[in-house]
């Protein structure tokens, strides 16, 4: 068996693999929803003034898992078909459990607790809601959503890749591509995408934790909160701009160098900016000085901004190289013709 038949043998049963436990965890989780509703659902439906949007936020997740798990069932069909409506169909179902997932925790953990206890009935009720069907759930367990993406395009790529693989022409060897600087694009967009997510957190936790213990604020240091609140927007835009940074890097696209450098310049503008002013105003007198102070109090750079300066760093130089190797990686340059 030549190797593009071996290639294209074992991507197409890594395929159909998946098709077989789409279609089993999509029935098995419609039972299990079917069964959460006749058994433990009556106790999330009962009115509870500790729980006052359960019904609602329960009629919602049971309709949306009932619809992925349908589609997800659709997906496996396509799947074991070889068709490539199962790998489309399987990424906008896997990520959106993905996303949706993130989301709702993201949501109960990180972005309801800044209302304080305005928000805790819709907490508590998220909580009970998700609690009626999520017990059991197979794919949340195993992480089955992220490892079935990640393997379903691989054996796609390659399926796809020994189907169309030109023949060998005798007495040539092909050299072929060096794909090290598309992978490094690829894994850095990955994880700008990861970071800044990352980020968004670290930055809601630390404001949250900032503002309820009122952490560095003294009468020496009175304005320790606004320069909190200034280095935690820093923060957060730095992270929301990673996310489109990280898609363009994905996709080869030097955009996404680009975004990185403009990125790091602010990053570093911020950071001078800042230190100018505390080493400015700890010169000066009164309301002036105690801003100075506060300044000098704060550890905020040292949370949020520092990382995101020291990952850019690394993250403008990497691809730098990277750009700069593609050319010659994807055979760029012609080869010597014959002057005769």
């Amino acid at each position: 068996m030549s190797r593009e038949n071996e290639m294209k043998f074992w991507s197409a049963l890594t395929l159909r693999i998946f098709g077989v436990l789409h279609i089993l965890i999509g029935l098995v989780g419609i039972s299990e929803v079917v069964w959460m509703y006749f058994t433990s659902a009556p106790r999330a439906l009962v009115p509870d003034p500790r729980y006052p949007y359960a019904l609602p936020f329960y009629c919602v997740y049971t309709i949306v898992v009932l619809l992925c798990l349908v589609f997800l069932i659709r997906a496996g069909v396509a799947l074991w078909r070889l068709e490539p409506r199962g790998r489309w169909l399987s990424n906008v179902v896997l990520s959106f459990e993905v996303i949706s997932c993130w989301a709702e925790w993201e949501t109960i953990l990180v972005l309801l607790p800044l209302w304080g206890d305005k928000a805790k009935g819709v907490e508590d009720s998220m909580l009970v809601a998700s609690g009626t069907w999520i017990s059991g759930d197979l794919q949340l367990l195993t992480g089955y959503p992220l490892i079935a993406l990640i393997a379903i395009n691989l054996a796609y790529r390659r399926l796809r890749r020994a189907s169309t693989a030109p023949a060998s022409l005798p007495g040539n060897e092909q050299t072929g591509w060096k794909p090290w600087p598309r992978a490094l694009l690829r894994a850095l967009g990955l994880l700008d995408v990861i970071v800044a997510l990352w980020g968004l957190n670290v930055a809601a936790w630390w404001y949250v934790l900032v503002l309820e213990n009122k952490t560095g604020v003294d009468a020496v240091h009175p304005y320790v909160l606004p320069i909190y609140r200034i280095e935690t927007a820093v923060a957060v835009v730095c992270s929301l701009f990673l996310i489109p940074t990280g898609v363009a890097l994905w996709r080869l696209n030097r955009l996404g160098a680009r975004m990185s450098r403009g990125l790091l310049g602010f990053a570093v503008a911020f950071l001078v900016i800042e230190l100018g002013l505390r080493r400015m105003l700890l010169t000066a007198e009164g309301e002036a000085r105690a801003i100075g102070k506060s300044f000098e109090n704060s550890v905020g750079v040292l949370v949020l901004i520092a990382p995101i300066i020291a990952y850019l760093l690394v993250v403008v130089i990497a691809t730098t190289v990277a750009f700069r190797r593609m050319p010659a990686a994807d055979g760029a340059t012609p080869p010597p013709t014959d002057s005769h």
